[in-house]
């Protein structure tokens, strides 16, 4: 282990620690020392005054000082602001050392693990028989260890190359200011301080090795498809259909619906655009009036034509793809590639967490989860973007593409959590977003919980209550019933 490979970017933990420890202990005096020589000065100035009488002299020096006073708080707030900078920036850098530790530990068991089986080559013939003696776990604790700063190369990980006793100092005193941003910071930083062994278990837990060129492959393909989709779910205000807008549009031009009826199709292109509505809506309002209407009449007519086999429970799979077929309102050409950009992601999504043992993709009996890729999924927080792309607003009746994406962003986190119980815990924290009267949604609650005795155990009534309700509202469907069914039954065996 080197410390020196690391370069400026392990030089800079002591330099940053030693900034705050300057900064915290020799420029907020300063910046107190002219306040208070210039409130000497205006006492004696205001001294002065009194001396020889002039009320005037007086009325002066009290404003001065008032300013001066404004002054100085100013300045505390940018002392402190900076201060708050300062603690950022060393969250950072623990990050940075976080890295850092992890590839040491990395390197030591995989520099015994070459050791080990390079010297007990022939030994090592039975994995369950008394020869196989394994990697030497005390030795790798002596030498993990060291990264922790109780060698000297290391001492650079303590930030201010006392072990960690200036740093903590400094922590304190911020810890002091009447600066509730800056407190918590502190605190924050103090209780990492503290926990730095844990902090490296815990992380190191999460780390998942990628030995083969399929999970290299995997891997990028998943962070460009997670920037993509993190990106489009930020800015889906500009995109998203809006039926709003178009309710609006049909009120204005009403009464001339019939007249243009007949120039409905030479005006494909004057529709509501990204960002563009407000800025043409005087040059456009009417043709894209006209056009507007004559979009959202023809999808209206195709989504009841639907009704039968409701997109969001899975009939787009067995008819066609409404993104694929353009059924739904008129769209820019730039909004309909943004809605199969994010269709391609789910569906890539989807085949990484799952595969078909036999017969075709219909129902879940087919199904087998891939351990390997829905941990990999997880630890890159796939599921947190999902989960974003499921708050969005949108029209559900006249948006019927959006259905799609709802209906395929459900199905990713069902497969996401097929099998695999850590998935199930990590949705189960968000169960409030599922608590409504949607049949996808009580799907993926299923699969939250299904064969999961621990989660099953843990249902407040709350949940019960509200899928009572969701029956007796909307009749007896087979989700509501089958949640029901989940949470009294794992693994074939009543719970309750």
């Amino acid at each position: 282990m080197c410390l020196s490979a690391a370069g400026g970017a392990l030089r800079s933990l002591s330099e940053m620690g030693a900034m705050l420890t300057m900064f915290t202990t020799t420029i907020k005096p300063g910046a107190a020392s002219p306040r208070s020589a210039g409130g000497g000065s205006a006492s004696g100035g205001s001294g002065s005054g009194g001396g020889s009488g002039g009320g005037g002299d007086g009325g002066s020096s009290s404003s001065k000082t008032t300013a001066l006073a404004l002054l100085g708080k100013k300045e505390d707030t940018l002392v402190m602001d900076t201060k708050l900078k300062i603690i950022d920036i060393l969250q950072f850098i623990l990050d940075v050392r976080l890295d850092y530790r992890i590839s040491c530990l990395l390197s030591i068991f995989k520099r015994e693990f070459d050791e080990s089986s390079s010297s007990e080559k022939g030994v090592r013939t039975n994995r369950a028989g008394n020869d196989f003696r394994g990697i030497d776990l005390e030795a790798i604790g002596a030498q993990a260890e060291g990264i922790f700063g109780s060698s000297e190369e290391c001492a650079v990980l303590d930030l201010d190359g006392t072990g960690g006793k200036t740093f903590l100092r400094v922590l304190l005193h911020l810890g002091m200011h009447d600066y509730p941003p800056l407190v918590s910071g502190a605190l924050k930083l103090l209780f990492r301080h503290f926990s730095q062994r844990q902090e490296v278990l815990q992380a190191f837990k999460q780390v998942q090795l990628l030995v083969s060129d399929s999970d290299v492959k995997s891997y990028k393909q998943i962070k460009d498809d997670l920037d993509g989709l993190r990106l489009l779910v930020e800015k889906s205000e500009l995109w998203v259909f809006k039926a709003k807008c178009a309710d609006e549009k049909k009120v204005d031009g009403g009464g001339e619906r019939k007249e243009e009826d007949a120039d409905e199709k030479e005006q494909p292109d004057n529709v509501e655009g990204e960002g563009e509505g407000e800025r043409d809506a005087e040059s456009t309002k009417a043709p894209s009036t006209s056009s507007e209407l004559a979009k959202s009449t023809s999808s209206a007519v195709k989504s009841k034509a639907e009704k039968s086999d409701p997109p969001p429970l899975g009939s787009v799979d067995k008819q066609g793809s409404a993104i694929d077929l353009d059924i739904g309102p008129a769209l820019e050409q730039q909004q309909a590639r943004n809605y199969k950009t994010i269709q391609q992601i789910l569906i890539r999504m989807n085949r990484l967490c799952v595969q078909h043992t036999y017969g075709g993709p219909g129902s879940a009996g087919n199904l087998k989860p891939r351990k390997h890729e829905q941990r990999l999924l997880r630890n890159m927080g796939v599921h947190s973007v999902v989960l974003d792309l499921l708050q969005i607003p949108y029209d559900q009746k006249e948006d019927i593409r959006m259905n799609e994406l709802m209906r395929l962003a459900h199905e990713f986190l069902q497969n996401f959590c097929l099998g695999n119980a850590q998935n199930q815990a990590l949705l189960h924290k968000h169960i409030e977003l599922f608590l409504t009267s949607g049949l996808l949604e009580a799907q993926t609650m299923c699969a939250i919980f299904q064969d999961n005795a621990a989660l099953c155990n843990e249902v407040s009534e709350k949940v019960v209550q509200h899928f009572v309700s969701c029956i007796e509202s909307h009749g007896k469907h087979v989700q509501y019933l089958k949640f029901l069914q989940t949470i009294v039954r794992t693994d074939n065996q009543f719970i309750r």
